[in-house]
C-alpha cells in the first residue's frame, strides 16, 4: 500500500524506490529494537497492553494512508514493528508451553511456511489491484 501511495506523492524529494527502502529499513530497525527490548519489557508490560499498543499504531498507519502522509506511516510503522518485536518472543514462549513436544516441529514449520507464503500472496494481490 505504501508503494501505491508513493507513486502519486513522493516523500520529500526522494524517489519511490528510496522511500520504500527507508520504510523497509525502519521496519527492520523497529523489529530489532523490539526484540532487544523484549527482555526488559517482559516484566513491565503485559502482553495485552503490547498488543493494544500495536493495534493503535495500525490505526495511525491507516490515518496516514487516509491523509496521504508518509511521515505518519513511517513513524507508526516503526512503533508497530517495535511492538511486534516485543511480543514475538512471548508468542514463541506460549507456543513451546502449550503445544505438545512431539508436535512443536510441525507447528513451527507450518508457521514458517505461512510467514513466507502470505507476504508473497499479498504482494501479488496488491500488484494485481494496482495494475487494474
Amino acid at each position: 500500500m505504501s508503494s501505491l501511495l508513493l507513486i502519486k506523492n513522493s516523500f520529500y524529494s526522494l524517489s519511490t524506490a528510496q522511500s520504500i527502502a527507508i520504510l523497509s529499513v525502519v521496519l527492520f530497525m523497529g523489529s530489532v529494537i523490539g526484540n532487544l527490548l523484549s527482555g526488559s519489557m517482559l516484566k513491565k508490560l503485559s502482553t495485552k497492553l503490547v498488543v493494544f499498543i500495536s493495534q493503535l499504531t495500525r490505526v495511525l498507519i491507516i490515518i496516514g494512508f487516509i491523509f496521504g502522509n508518509f511521515l505518519i506511516i513511517l513513524i507508526a510503522s516503526l512503533f508497530c514493528s517495535i511492538t511486534v518485536g516485543i511480543v514475538s518472543p512471548r508468542i514463541s514462549k506460549y507456543m513451546f508451553t502449550f503445544i505438545p513436544e512431539d508436535k512443536i516441529g510441525t507447528v513451527q514449520s507450518g508457521l514458517g511456511a505461512l510467514s513466507v507464503v502470505i507476504p508473497g500472496i499479498i504482494t501479488m494481490g496488491i500488484v494485481g489491484l494496482a495494475s487494474i
